[in-house]
């Protein structure tokens, strides 16, 4: 709205100042000045208009970041109270719908058992990806159980599910920063460590065939990285935290 009633301001005072021109009462130079003046003030009073909707924006930002460290937090101080070893999850009659005429999972029952490879197979919209955020306790189930070891246990929650998971999601994430740090991401590991991991994702060669190595930069839009590579980069940092 406010783009609108901006350009036709500048509309107005462009055919308004053009007929002025026209009868000599004002110079082109002058219109000119004018508008390139009359413009600026436009983008103020817009920045003043947007600046309520701008700071409500940013506050719910703020509320979610907050969120997110505060149960970061959580998971700090309740990993060392309630360490959990999990031999299989299983979703026992599991139901969620998002909306009420769209059914995702409709007494879903499957085992999941550690140790073992599992695919999830199915068409697009059949919810593959809603499973995996139900696992991950991303979001709620309408109805049904999420069974550790055949228990209801009552410490699977997101508080702590970061104890046992790693999670690679679909998109790729990575900075522009060496290949070191976006293993790393602020985390202390050894070099051995490192090394051992960097092996273990079958991407050691690769990166030794590059002029820095590890300390390689990972340019603007990853352009000098394969999307494999990034998704071996990406693999690697759940390793350097042991699940």
């Amino acid at each position: 709205m406010v783009d609108l009633t901006g350009g036709i301001t500048q509309v107005l005072l462009l055919v308004s100042g053009g007929i002025m021109v026209f009868y000599q009462i004002m110079s082109i130079g002058i219109l000119v000045s004018f508008l390139q003046y009359s413009g600026q003030l436009l983008g103020i009073l817009e920045a003043i208009v947007q600046y309520p909707t701008m700071v409500s924006n940013s506050k719910v930002i703020y509320e979610k970041i907050t969120m997110f460290i505060r149960e970061d937090s959580v998971v700090s101080s309740s990993s060392a109270l309630q360490p959990i070893v999990v031999n299989s999850i299983c979703l026992d009659n599991v139901s969620f719908k998002y909306t009420e005429s769209t059914n995702i999972l409709e007494n879903a029952s499957v085992k999941f058992l550690s140790g073992k490879v599992n695919v999830i197979l199915g068409s697009s919209g059949e919810g593959k990806t809603t499973l995996l955020k139900i696992l991950l306790c991303k979001q709620k189930v309408d109805r049904g159980k999420i069974l550790l070891d055949g228990t209801d246990n009552p410490f699977f929650s997101q508080q702590n599910i970061n104890q046992f998971v790693g999670y690679l999601p679909q998109n790729d994430i990575v900075f522009r920063d060496t290949i070191k740090e976006n293993v790393l991401l602020c985390r202390d590991i050894t070099d051995d460590k490192l090394e051992e991991i960097i092996l273990l994702c079958e991407i050691k060669d690769e990166i030794n065939r590059m002029d820095k190595g590890i300390d390689t930069l990972i340019e603007k839009e990853n352009i000098n990285l394969s999307g494999g590579q990034i998704k071996r980069i990406m693999l690697a940092r759940l390793f350097v935290e042991d699940k």
